[in-house]
């Protein structure tokens, strides 16, 4: 079973305290009128040999840490935040490319003022988006 490396449970077959086992070939947990409660002071574990599966209209997964992966240490991309970031620099792209197609040299070999002005100003906003690339990644949800 995959736990955290700060807490293995002790196996059943080696477990001194008391315990409670229920063995047969199938269990059906079923709450008609509520809910079912399932409460632990250390972990509660899940296993199978073939699949886990949870089916809800919505679920909700509360913890300071959720790692998706025994060695997961790759922090995930926040959605909104990474797609606002991205739309920035496509932005900033297209203004580079206007820039290029209207760049026009007279005297051949001079400076070409439009890119001129819009190099300062394109340079601005990129320093503004680098700042912004760590706030992309989650602190809480992380991957292999």
């Amino acid at each position: 079973m995959a736990y955290d490396s700060s807490y293995q449970p002790t196996p059943p077959e080696k477990y001194n305290q008391p315990q409670c086992i229920v063995d047969s070939g199938r269990l059906l947990f079923n709450a008609k009128e509520d809910s079912i409660l399932m409460f632990s002071s250390k972990a509660i574990a899940l296993s199978s040999i073939s699949s886990v599966n949870i089916d809800t209209g919505k679920f909700i997964a509360n913890a300071d840490r959720i790692d998706l992966g025994l060695d997961a240490n790759e922090p995930l991309l926040r959605g909104n935040k990474t797609a606002d970031f991205l739309n920035d620099v496509l932005s900033i792209l297209e203004q580079i490319g206007a820039g290029f197609t209207e760049a026009i040299s007279s005297p051949p070999g001079s400076p070409i003022s439009s890119l001129l002005t819009r190099g300062p100003q394109i340079q601005g906003r990129l320093t503004e988006l680098k700042r912004k690339v760590e706030d992309l990644k989650s602190k809480q949800n992380f991957t292999l």
